[in-house]
C-alpha cells in the first residue's frame, strides 16, 4: 500500500476569503416560498449588490414545486450571474 499524505488544513479565513483576493466583494439575498407546500405554486427572488455599487435582481416563478425547491433555486439562479 502506497503512503497516505495528510492535507494541510486551511484555516476558515483562508477559505472564506477566496473573493477578497479578486478585489470583489459581493452580497447576495435569496428567498423562495411555495404554496400550498408541496404541489403548489411557488416563487423565487435574488439580489446581489458588488463594492463597486451594482446591484441585479431576478425573480421566477413555477407550477407544482416545493418549497425546498424554489429556496435552492434562489441561490443556484444568483450563482449563474458569477
Amino acid at each position: 500500500m502506497g503512503k497516505r499524505h495528510r492535507h494541510k488544513k486551511q484555516k476558515p479565513s483562508e477559505s472564506v476569503d477566496y473573493l477578497s483576493t479578486l478585489n470583489h466583494h459581493i452580497h447576495v439575498w435569496c428567498d423562495g416560498a411555495c404554496h400550498p407546500n408541496p404541489n403548489g405554486n411557488g416563487g423565487w427572488a435574488f439580489c446581489y449588490k458588488t463594492v463597486a455599487k451594482t446591484t441585479k435582481f431576478s425573480s421566477g416563478n413555477e407550477r407544482l414545486t416545493t418549497n425546498n425547491r424554489m429556496e435552492v433555486m434562489a441561490v443556484l439562479m444568483a450563482m449563474q450571474h458569477f
